[in-house]
């Protein structure tokens, strides 16, 4: 039997909405920020993921996009690329800023439309270590 990890609830600002998260502490000086697809929060869409990078050392910042889940915003139930693209760099610059993270030991993990997003994401923050983009939404729109 597996023994669950420890995690806080924590928030951080973004656009004028505060986002809700999931902080799992690093052991090894790490972060993977992550986020569910279109419109999946926190719950499903990043909690077995999660869980894992945590058994493995790493700290994870799992969040829920302004809108939905936990996180404010209103209305509810959207998913407006523009907002969520600016979730994810003011999630990137939270999770680098949590105790015991190296800056430079900062990484992205998202699938579907979250994956899509960190295409862009990962252009514009040289800095990240590491995206993990599966399944990523790139077509359509």
């Amino acid at each position: 039997m597996q023994t669950s990890v420890r995690r806080e609830k924590i928030r951080f600002d973004s656009g004028g909405a505060r986002c809700a998260a999931w902080h799992y502490p690093s052991a090894n000086g790490s972060c993977v920020v992550m986020a569910g697809g279109f419109g999946v929060t926190k719950e499903p869409g990043t909690d077995r993921f999660a869980e894992r990078f945590a058994r493995a050392g790493f700290g994870v910042l799992a969040f829920d996009y302004r809108h939905l889940g936990e996180s404010g915003g209103q209305p509810r139930q959207v998913a407006r690329v523009g907002e969520q693209l600016a979730d994810w760099r003011a999630a990137i610059a939270r999770a680098r800023s949590l105790p015991g993270v190296d800056p430079r030991a900062v990484a992205a993990w998202g699938f579907s439309l979250s994956g899509g997003h960190l295409l862009r994401v990962a252009a514009r923050e040289p800095g990240l270590a590491a995206v993990v983009a599966q399944t990523p939404a790139v077509g359509g729109w």
